[in-house]
Parts: C-alpha cells; sequence; structure tokens
C-alpha cells in the first residue's frame, strides 16, 4: 500500500476510533497542558489534487451555484476581509440607485498552472443621482436571505469613490482554487 493510501487508512481508523475530534467538520486539537496535538491538519488533507480533478470539482460547484441565488453586496467602510467576518464586518453601500444584486451566470471552469478558476457574470452598481460621496472599498456575498456572510473580497485599487450621477462600480466574482501541496 503507498505511502497517502496508508496515510489516508490512519485518517479514517482515527475518525472511527475519536470520532468526537471532530466537531462541527473542523479538526480538534487539544494544546492543553503543553501538549502536542495528536491531530494537525497536514493529516486531514493528504490529497493531492491533479487539474482535472480541480476543473471536475469545480463544475460542480458551478453546477450548483447557478441554481441558488448568492447575494453581491457593496461595502464602504475601510476594512479588510478576514476569516472571521460576520455581517456586521462591512457598512453596506446606500448611494442612490443602490441595490443589492443576485449572483448570476457562472461560467465554466479554467485551468492555467495548476490553478482553476471560475467566474460569474459581471454586476454593475450605478449612482443615480449626484450626492454625498460613497467610497467603495469591495464586496461581500451572503446567502439568499441575506443572513449569512459567504465570503468578500477588498478592491485592491480602494477606496473607489461615487459622487456622480452615472458613476459605477462593477464586480466580477471569481474563485480560484489550487492543490497547494504542488
Amino acid at each position: 500500500m503507498g505511502l497517502q493510501k496508508r496515510r489516508a487508512r490512519a485518517w479514517v481508523d482515527l475518525v472511527k476510533k475519536y470520532p468526537d475530534m471532530l466537531e462541527g467538520g473542523m479538526p480538534w486539537y487539544d494544546f492543553s497542558a503543553g501538549r502536542r496535538p495528536f491531530y494537525t491538519w497536514e493529516v486531514a488533507f493528504l490529497l493531492t489534487f491533479v487539474d482535472a480533478g480541480i476543473v471536475d470539482e469545480l463544475n460542480m460547484a458551478t453546477n450548483g451555484w447557478n441554481g441558488i441565488n448568492r447575494r453581491l453586496h457593496l461595502f464602504t467602510n475601510n476594512y479588510t476581509p478576514t476569516v472571521t467576518d460576520t455581517l456586521a464586518s462591512y457598512s453596506e453601500a446606500t448611494f442612490t440607485g443602490y441595490a443589492t444584486q443576485n449572483i448570476t451566470g457562472w461560467g465554466a471552469p479554467t485551468i492555467a498552472a495548476h490553478v482553476g478558476a471560475i467566474q460569474a457574470a459581471s454586476r454593475t452598481f450605478t449612482r443615480t443621482a449626484t450626492g454625498t460621496t460613497q467610497n467603495i472599498y469591495g464586496y461581500f456575498v451572503t446567502n439568499a436571505g441575506d443572513t449569512t456572510l459567504l465570503w468578500a473580497e477588498r478592491d485592491p485599487n480602494a477606496p473607489i469613490p461615487l459622487t456622480n450621477n452615472g458613476d459605477s462600480y462593477t464586480v466580477t466574482p471569481r474563485i480560484t482554487a489550487q492543490d497547494l501541496s504542488i
């Protein structure tokens, strides 16, 4: 049996023996009393995705997401997203003409240099009246009910000021995936 198969088998055996080591689908660590954890991320993720596997996984995501509304919002606070964010982390735009938009039209996956990507149709937010400047720092995405934050991205060119009638901001949602073991 190859090394990866032995490691995968060891992982399955650990989960069977200690099912409570996973809480909410995430690895559980015991760092108490200075002990080393008996389980690490390295052990959990021994998969190596080939390019065709990355494309296949992104195809499955695309097929599922094209039938589910994801809501696109703009944020106006000078903030860099983190993995611990909640909806309260973001101040949503309020300029005249602003409304959240559904993300639709996820395209076919592409792959280049072992990095897969899927991209949705671009969405443009247009100001419909001149008024107080609102600076756009990026976008965030929620579920259809606008109750759960899914992901966010800060615009590297932020802030983008929207002041005048006709000023607009376009977002093209894009998700990339790659095997970090290579």
